[in-house]
């Protein structure tokens, strides 16, 4: 036995070193490998050297993490190394600015504050410019790369205290495995959350924090666990209102439930309801004080309500687009369902059906009204039925949000299924045997999540990347701009870009959200099928080196082929105003604007 012993901690030493030692050369090598021009995929792009040394590490920190007991720490510093590796991948290789769209916004909103000292106007959730601001003056470092960085902490975060809030609520043993299912990052579904700069994703990320800290209160802590509960909620509506909003739906949910348990096992004194219902009371009462009176409630309350009353179905809509739209270039719904959403559908089952043994099988109310596992659950439920308005009258992609949020408490109720299934196949079949298998299924479900932590060919959206040589490209035109004739666009709008090198409330940046808002600036597909130019009609036409590889190449063509981009070069009415090889801007029409 004791031969055996000193094999396994051999066998474990050398693959622990190894593990280490291929994860730090890895990483060098993608280093040494640095994004030039736009990638569409950093999974294609990234040297397969990389890929090879990330998945031995994580491979090796499932099997401690799951084989043995001694080494667990050792297990779950190398998974930590290597999901942060993945998660800074665009930072390694050089990415100029990760997000094309809603975080070219968000950077230029934490850039008016380094210019300005003042928050950017109409904008209710600045934590992340904050942060973004703060951390880029401590570290001198630029505002693009900080803020991703600052997304990555969150991810980071989530990790951890999914770890920490499973390990304290249940087990060590439940802690290990829920560590494991967190690195899957299974609220990120790349619809409407991302880890990109993204407030409301950075507010799903943080969740388990603003959860640990209700447990804590619901455990042994209750009269400091107040105190860090408030100042969580600040932080938390700040990071983004609408996640917020959905943390107030659960609490409400939670305190409804301890209420009727309370009632039915004759425990429901004075003073039981204050102890009892102070979280919640607490966390509405923030919430009402900084968004009750706020246009932005109002208006998302009145705007879901009517078009939910009125059936829109947008949600519903926007997936039915997008699957026509993956069908046209050789896709189908099932092949995206499944790759983005397969294992999410794992963990949901798993969660419903540890809900309905505990309502069913093991239904005591004197027991259940303490269960935080229990209280939790339900209260998720009603964000659940959020998920579903949204589909039925929500607005676009609003689903995916809500989704998002309900994953988090999925991810750690499913990791409690795995860890009681397989202390049930402990007792009647072979211990290696069930860890083996353990260690197999969480490793394929972990290597089949990780190709959607970054948006790719692979879910056929092209990734965030934005080169500084398309940022710089933008940046000159926009100096030389003066508003007069509207910029065209295929995929990403002007604005964001004004909104990037020149802040969002900048003259030229409103002027261009307000081409975008009034539909004045989407390019027709095809350029109107080639015919574009017209004499008496003055605009611009902005192409990016990531459009031609998303729509001619990834797209096949879809909205706008190389032939069709060939088209603004041929055409005698239509001249190049600016190119620097990552963007070209068109003048056609009228009197030149451009100087």
């Amino acid at each position: 036995m004791m031969r055996e012993r000193e094999q396994l901690d051999r066998l474990i030493l050398l693959l622990t070193t190894l593990s280490f030692s291929s994860i730090a050369v890895g990483t060098l090598i993608a280093y040494q490998n640095p994004a030039t021009n736009y990638e569409i995929s950093i999974y294609q792009n990234t040297p397969t050297t990389y890929w090879i040394s990330l998945v031995f590490a994580l491979s090796t920190s499932v099997f401690i993490l799951v084989a043995t007991n001694p080494y667990r720490t050792m297990g779950i510093l190398l998974g930590m190394i290597s999901i942060i590796s993945l998660l800074g991948l665009p930072l390694i290789r050089g990415y100029h600015q990760v997000g094309g769209t809603d975080a070219m916004t968000h950077l230029g909103a934490t850039r008016e504050i380094l210019w300005t000292g003042e928050l950017v106007s109409g904008i209710r959730y600045p934590m992340i410019h904050i942060l973004g601001a703060e951390l880029s003056l401590i570290f001198e470092q630029d505002a693009n790369t900080v803020l991703y960085f600052v997304s990555t902490l969150f991810a980071i975060t989530f990790s951890t205290f999914i770890f920490i809030f499973s390990r304290r609520l249940f087990s060590i043993g439940v802690g290990h495995i829920a560590l494991l299912t967190s690195f899957m990052f299974l609220p990120i579904n790349q619809i409407s959350t991302s880890i990109e700069p993204h407030p409301t994703s950075q507010a799903i990320l943080y969740l388990p924090v603003v959860l640990f800290g209700i447990l804590l209160y619901y455990g042994v802590a209750k009269n400091r666990a107040i105190l860090i509960i408030a100042l969580l909620v600040v932080f938390y509506i700040h990071l983004h209102p609408q996640q917020a909003a959905n943390l107030v739906l659960l609490l409400l949910t939670l305190s409804g439930l301890i209420f009727v348990l309370d009632k039915m096992s004759g425990d429901a004194g004075p003073e039981t309801f204050v102890n009892r219902h102070l979280p919640s009371i607490i966390t509405f009462s923030i919430f009402w004080i900084f968004m009750g009176e706020h246009d932005l409630l109002a208006g998302a309350v009145a705007r879901e309500s009517s078009r939910l009353l009125a059936l829109t179905g947008r949600g519903i809509q926007t997936i039915e687009g997008r699957a026509d739209s993956v069908e046209t270039v050789g896709g189908s719904f099932e092949e995206i369902f499944i790759k983005i959403f397969l294992i999410n559908f794992i963990f949901c089952t798993f969660f419903t059906y540890n809900l309905l043994k505990k309502c069913f099988a093991e239904w005591d109310v004197k027991q259940l009204r303490n269960d935080f596992e229990f209280l939790i659950s339900i209260g998720t439920l009603s964000v659940v039925g959020f998920v579903v308005i949204s589909l039925i009258g929500g607005t676009s992609d609003q689903f995916a949000r809500h989704l998002g949020f309900v994953m988090v408490v999925v991810t750690i109720i499913g990791s409690v299924f795995i860890h009681r299934l397989y202390l049930v196949c402990l007792d009647g079949y072979n211990d290696q045997a069930v860890k083996s298998i353990l260690a197999i299924l969480l490793l394929v479900m972990l290597l089949f999540s990780a190709p959607v932590i970054f948006p790719s060919e692979y879910i056929y959206r092209g990734s965030g990347h934005v080169p500084e040589t398309q940022m710089d490209g933008y940046e000159t035109a926009l100096n030389h701009y003066d508003g007069n004739s509207p910029i065209l666009h295929t995929r990403t709008p002007a604005y964001r870009y004004a909104d990037a090198t020149n802040g969002p409330d900048s003259k030229i940046a409103q002027k261009l959200w307000n081409q975008y808002r009034s539909e004045v600036s989407l390019s027709p597909d095809h350029f109107a099928n080639q015919s574009l130019h017209t004499d008496d009609q003055s605009f611009y036409i902005s192409v990016l080196a990531s459009d031609k590889t998303r729509d001619a190449d990834m797209y096949r063509g879809f909205r706008f082929s190389f032939d069709d981009f060939d088209y603004l070069d041929r055409e005698r009415g239509i001249n190049k105003a600016f190119s620097n090889g990552q963007f070209e801007l068109y003048k056609t029409g009228g009197v030149d604007s451009y100087e």
